[in-house]
């Protein structure tokens, strides 16, 4: 998809989380700097379920 290309022209993030979320369960991080798509910096976690968050 286009998101995972990093072409999408929107906020990907439409709540951020704020619970604490164990470091042992976080897979990877993204970290979307803001530009013209979005003037948010997003940080996006993949947890090793297959769920993504913003943070």
């Amino acid at each position: 998809t286009l998101a995972r290309m990093g072409t999408e022209l929107r906020c990907q993030c439409i709540a951020t989380h704020s619970r604490f979320i164990p470091p042992k369960s976080i897979q990877d991080v993204k970290l979307t700097q803001s530009g013209p798509h979005c003037k948010n910096v997003e940080v996006i976690a993949t947890l090793k379920n297959g769920k993504e968050v913003c943070l």
